[in-house]
């Protein structure tokens, strides 16, 4: 049986990352990124899905998904995202929410960003094969 990952209390994430997948904003926040099964520990965060369809079905079960048709429209929106709750931006591929996350991140807010998007968001929640059971 494998180990526990020690989670951090606050944001329900791994606490010893290897900083591997951390990004820098330019200004004085910064953002981590996250893999699938990560957020998927994370129930409570509120999901910003950039150019994503039916993005309230894909991310069923988190605390709130905001949808918007492009980084573009994130400032019309700011006011809805809760102040002092992780915010995670997903986008298509991961590039997009990267940048996004960035903005975010100046703002003072606790970001992450979904590495590889929704492409490896779909790919780890496939269901297995039956020769894989």
């Amino acid at each position: 049986m494998g180990s526990a990952i020690p989670l951090d209390r606050q944001t329900g994430f791994d606490s010893a990352h290897d900083g591997q997948h951390e990004g820098r904003a330019s200004g004085c926040g910064s953002y981590r990124a996250l893999l699938p099964a990560e957020l998927e520990r994370m129930p409570s965060a509120t999901i910003v899905a950039l150019k994503i369809a039916d993005a309230s079905q894909r991310f069923a079960g988190f605390a709130t998904v905001l949808a918007l048709p492009s980084a573009r429209d994130l400032a019309e929106h700011l006011a809805e995202l809760p102040v002092g709750q992780p915010v995670v931006v997903v986008c298509p591929d991961g590039d997009c929410s990267s940048r996004v996350a960035t903005r975010l991140a100046n703002d003072g807010r606790t970001v992450y960003h979904l590495a590889g998007g929704l492409r490896d968001w779909n790919y780890h929640r496939r269901p297995a094969c039956g020769h894989c059971r």
